[in-house]
């Protein structure tokens, strides 16, 4: 119950049946192999994975390195701080 964060009893109960019927819905989904209309229309069709990536891929600051988080900033080009 810790491990989850649930306090009462009631609500590892519920916590447990919800995450048992999300895991028959996962079994009951992957049961089968997906036709080809299921698999085209599973993504939109203007959807592009690779433009995705490139526009979220992290810039470089003005130091010229990557920070590891976007609430960090780099202060001597070699330094990074939390914003």
């Amino acid at each position: 119950m810790a491990l989850a964060g649930l306090s009462t009893r009631k609500a590892a109960i519920d916590y447990a049946l919800t995450q048992a019927e999300r895991a028959a819905k996962l079994a009951q989904l992957f049961a089968r192999p997906w036709t080809q209309q299921e698999l085209d229309a599973a993504l939109e069709p203007g959807y592009d994975l690779e433009a995705l990536r490139e526009r979220d891929k992290p810039q470089a600051g003005p130091c010229g390195l990557i920070p590891l988080s976007m609430s960090m900033h780099c202060v001597d080009g070699r330094t990074f701080v939390s914003c």
